[in-house]
């Protein structure tokens, strides 16, 4: 989502219509409260990692922030063999629920990308 849905819909709301726009699969948990931070663009990247590592969502759904929540998903790894077991640490972390848990900059995320797939 990278922080589009929440200014989507103060856009929409101003217009009056009252919809909400995002892609929960992709949003934070923050994010579906109505909170947006840093962290929360970087949990949507982690969602992207996540999917093209593995083929699938980290959250399937249909009740994605209970699920995010209670952090219900398996470590990349574990459902693609071919995913090296070091790459689970940085994702499983920028996917936290709490954003003071996740990576606070997209350059610590990459590094900490980089250094798992150098393993």
């Amino acid at each position: 989502d990278f922080g589009v849905g929440p200014a989507v819909r103060r856009a929409v709301a101003r217009g009056g219509h009252g919809e909400s726009f995002g892609n929960p699969a992709y949003m934070a948990p923050e994010v579906e409260l109505g909170q947006l931070l840093m962290e929360s663009d970087l949990y949507a990247l982690a969602v992207v990692f996540y999917e093209m590592a593995t083929g699938s969502l980290p959250f399937e759904g249909p009740n994605f922030l209970i699920q995010k929540r209670e952090f219900r998903l398996h470590p990349p790894s574990r459902l693609t063999p071919d995913v090296p077991r070091s790459l689970d640490a940085p994702l499983l972390k920028a996917l936290q629920p709490d954003p003071r848990q996740r990576f606070h900059s997209a350059p610590e995320f990459l590094t900490a990308i980089e250094a798992a797939l150098k393993r």
